[in-house]
């Protein structure tokens, strides 16, 4: 993954690439705001897209922020970086179809506070099993590459809990973080 990246950063330049993106994300902006005909919607939809996009910048700052800075977070600070970052997206596409759903014909037990508990519990078990799957299934090796998260400098959920385990013992020198 690593190495792509960089081709494309060299092939399109870095510039480009970062335009390119936030251009897409501006698309989608557009593409929320003109959601649906009711004016009251349509100005919702746009609040909401706005909102889950921060909060995903927000999650993928952390991300990059711990790796530049070889901070370990704690389980607790992962967690809510997962939520913002994996779960972001989810929450979003559920807040849209929440907001659009047909009041008359929908199930009422299903609230806003339903929805997110099971998407973010979801997202909780998504972004783990990712990070297992990172570090010993084959065939996710071969859609991206292996240990990616380890190459990439990453703080996984199993990397996180192998520093913090280390911590807790009576040897404190963590050999975790200087291989990140």
């Amino acid at each position: 993954k690593q190495w792509y990246q960089r081709r494309v950063a060299i092939t399109a330049g870095v510039s480009e690439v970062i335009n390119i993106a936030n251009l897409k994300y501006f698309e989608a902006g557009l593409i929320a705001s003109n959601l649906g005909t009711d004016c009251t919607r349509r100005s919702e939809a746009s609040r909401i897209f706005n909102e889950s996009m921060v909060r995903l910048h927000q999650g993928q700052g952390l991300d990059i922020y711990w790796r530049d800075h070889y901070i370990c977070p704690t389980t607790e600070e992962y967690i809510d970086m997962v939520l913002k970052k994996t779960g972001g997206l989810m929450l979003l596409a559920f807040d849209l179809m929440f907001l659009f759903r047909d009041t008359a014909s929908c199930d009422k037990r299903l609230t806003r506070e339903v929805g997110y508990h099971l998407l973010e519990s979801f997202s909780k078990f998504f972004q783990i099993r990712d990070d297992f799957c990172n570090l010993w299934d084959r065939s996710y090796a071969e859609k991206k590459t292996y240990c990616d998260d380890l190459t990439e400098g990453k703080f996984s959920w199993v990397t996180i809990q192998g520093i913090h385990k280390k911590e807790k013992s009576t040897d404190c020198d963590s050999a975790l973080i200087p291989l990140l």
